[in-house]
């Protein structure tokens, strides 16, 4: 890590000597809850497992460190909609909002989606 802010952490990618930084939200340190503010855990210095999310320009990357995100296998990991290639192809993402009848996910490359609640059903059509 880099350094620790109030809103997240700057991470150098590829190691110490690179040039290339991206940030981690405290949305994105864990899988369980939003955090308040960086734990103390996070030292500048300690090194953090994470994957991009999005990049925007050439060293803007916005990164996750949620253990489910990480750790996922390569072919689990949608980019584009032109990956989407079935009709309920089930797909990993993160929730970026919730209102009453319609759940907003984030996939990797800023994709999104938006999930309808059936009403009949406890599930998204």
């Amino acid at each position: 890590m880099d350094s620790v802010l109030a809103k997240g952490l700057v991470v150098r990618v590829g190691g110490s000597n690179s040039n290339i930084t991206g940030f981690v939200s405290l949305y994105h340190l864990n899988d369980a809850v939003v955090l308040k503010s960086v734990p103390s855990k996070f030292r500048k210095g300690s090194k953090l497992a994470c994957r991009v999310l999005s990049k925007s320009g050439r060293k803007n990357l916005q990164l996750t460190a949620k253990p489910t995100l990480v750790n996922m296998n390569e072919d689990q990991v949608i980019t584009s909609w032109e990956e989407i290639t079935k009709q309920g192809q089930q797909v990993t993402g993160f929730i970026t909002k919730v209102l009453e009848r319609t759940i907003y996910v984030t996939l990797f490359g800023n994709v999104h989606g938006a999930c309808v609640v059936s009403e009949d059903e406890n599930y998204c059509v």
